[in-house]
């Protein structure tokens, strides 16, 4: 007997999966290239936050209140009121609405994962490392949900071998644990190969993750972009690592400066500003970068005179411009500015007013998503009462 597959209309697909759960949402999306790019149009959102009561949206770091959305319910939603039981280094973000900080009691370190939506909490003591350096590279990655298993990456600089040590939070096995692969750039595999144009003293010196840099989650990987302009892999399903290049390695005046990562449709994407007013948009899949759109900004930046950057997609036609002073939800597709968000400073990130809106293109910006179901922490290995106990004493403290 043949079977035969059905091609249901575009606006009855839509009626079926703006009512899913987030997390059936994110099965779907794997059926078809057609069902990916139908969830992550902005009507189909708009339809999907309306009848899931789910939340979008943006963390930015030094920002009071530190969340925008094109949603005025969801920016009074994550008011610093509703967080104010939470630390203020907020390190990492994932797409299931789980969020990772930090706190620091002298030489004390300890990690606390989250879901602010739920307002439950996890305390993660960091691990002990004789062979410390500064954090260089930090990352959550949510791998099942209920019961929920996640793992923390952290990219440290060793100083015994002048390279870069992977430690990696199990949350089913409870402990850290250390990879024995360490990173060099002199280290290559097949999808990396050395450009002429990268000079000796660049690699061995300052081929340091940048800055100030969230990583981008996607296709179970977390990525950052290295000061070489070439991009960091680390597959938290596998643990192993890979260099990508980048694409248009050849960079102009503008590249140079905002060449940024970004999550488009579920998949790695980079945007590269190729003039004052245009910025490219290139996704990898397969292993090949593959140009995906022109973004035409002149509409916006006609009314500053500011710096931008484009630093996330709440779909696949609204990016978050980023001009230091605001932010704004940009419809590309339509040319059509749908939000601005002014800039409301913490006083504890504060800077002088000539170096404000530089300072500001580089606040950390986490996107976010999650629903209202509470996290199952017990799971086979799961939340017990003396770590619980501890959690209290954390918190007091």
């Amino acid at each position: 007997m043949e079977s035969s597959a059905v091609d249901l209309p575009s606006d009855i697909i839509v009626e079926i999966l703006s009512r899913a759960s987030l997390k059936s949402l994110g099965k779907c999306r794997l059926l078809s290239n057609e069902t990916n790019s139908l969830t992550y149009r902005s009507d189909f959102l708009n339809v999907h936050h309306q009848r899931t009561k789910t939340v979008r949206g943006f963390f930015v770091q030094g920002w009071n209140p530190n969340f925008v959305s094109t949603s005025e319910d969801e920016n009074l939603f994550f008011t610093r009121q509703s967080l104010k039981y939470l630390p203020d280094d907020l390190l990492a973000s994932t797409k299931q609405g789980i969020l990772l900080y930090g706190k620091t009691d002298g030489r004390k370190r300890t990690y606390l994962v989250c879901k602010p939506c739920t307002r439950q909490y996890l305390p993660i003591p960091a691990p002990t490392l004789e062979d410390w350096g500064i954090t260089e590279g930090i990352g959550l990655a949510v791998l099942r949900s209920n019961p929920l298993r996640f793992k923390i990456v952290l990219i440290i600089p060793s100083f015994s071998h002048m390279g870069r040590d992977i430690h990696v939070y199990d949350s089913d096995l409870m402990r850290w644990n250390w990879l024995p692969q360490r990173i060099s750039m002199r280290s290559f595999d097949s999808d990396f190969r050395l450009m002429d144009w990268i000079p000796e003293r660049i690699i061995v010196q300052s081929w340091l993750l940048r800055s100030n840099q969230v990583p981008v989650s996607a296709s179970g990987a977390l990525y950052w972009i290295t000061s070489t302009n070439t991009i960091f892999s680390y597959n938290v399903l596998k643990e192993n690592w890979r260099f990508i290049k980048s694409p248009n390695l050849r960079l102009g005046a503008y590249r140079s400066i905002f060449l940024t990562l970004v999550n488009y449709e579920g998949k790695l994407g980079i945007t590269i500003q190729e003039a004052k007013d245009l910025i490219e948009l290139w996704v990898y899949e397969k292993k090949l970068w593959t140009k995906r759109r022109s973004i035409n900004i002149e509409p916006l930046i006609r009314k500053t005179i500011h710096e931008y950057t484009i630093t996330g997609f709440c779909s696949s036609d609204v990016a978050l411009v980023n001009f230091g002073e605001f932010f704004a939800f940009y419809n590309f597709k339509e040319g059509v500015v749908l939000k601005l968000e002014k800039q409301k400073v913490d006083p504890r990130h504060e800077v002088s007013p000539s170096i404000s809106y530089s300072f500001n293109l580089r606040h950390k910006i986490f996107p976010f998503e999650s629903d209202f179901e509470r996290i199952d922490w017990m799971g086979r290995r799961g939340f017990g009462s003396s770590l619980y106990s501890k959690f209290l004493g954390w918190c007091r403290s």
